[in-house]
């Protein structure tokens, strides 16, 4: 720990609905639904918020970032690698990106996805429906390095805690 950082050599996992009242220095953060960061957030790896999160402070990472739908950034973020993210997504101080840059908007792709894959069933075009799908939902898992905080859903980390 640092004065307004905790400083960590492997990953940090947040819990849902947690408020941490300090900024990250990690390898990676996956920060989950509705999480509270009053600091900046510095990762050498890629960098995960959810949807509804607030980052107090700047958000940099030297690979890339997923930024989830309604996350509010108060500082700036800079992204060394490709950045996907979600809509309605405020970023205060602007954002720099390097790679590539995604908007999600996941409803039309979930009915652009039904709709083909209903059509190709219909053509009775079955091993194109297999191989599609194993396309879709074979990726690689990420893994969490053997140093990770884990913390809880509906934390609070504080000065008083």
């Amino acid at each position: 720990m640092e004065e307004h950082n905790i400083v960590l050599d492997g990953d940090i996992i947040i819990g849902n609905h947690s408020d941490i009242r300090y900024g990250l220095i990690t390898n990676s953060a996956i920060l989950g639904e509705r999480v509270e960061v009053t600091g900046d957030i510095k990762a050498g790896s890629d960098i995960r918020i959810d949807i509804w999160s607030h980052i107090g402070g700047t958000v940099k990472t030297k690979e890339n970032a997923y930024i989830g739908e309604f996350v509010s950034i108060d500082g700036k973020l800079v992204v060394k690698g490709d950045l996907d993210i979600g809509n309605n997504v405020k970023i205060n101080g602007g954002f720099e990106a390097k790679g590539w840059i995604v908007v999600r908007n996941p409803v039309p792709v979930i009915a652009y996805l039904f709709l083909y894959l209903t059509e190709l069933l219909r053509m009775g075009k079955d091993e194109e429906v297999e191989k599609a799908l194993s396309e879709m939902f074979d990726e690689e898992v990420e893994t969490i390095g053997t140093t990770a905080m884990i913390i809880p859903n509906g934390s609070k980390i504080s000065i008083d805690s």
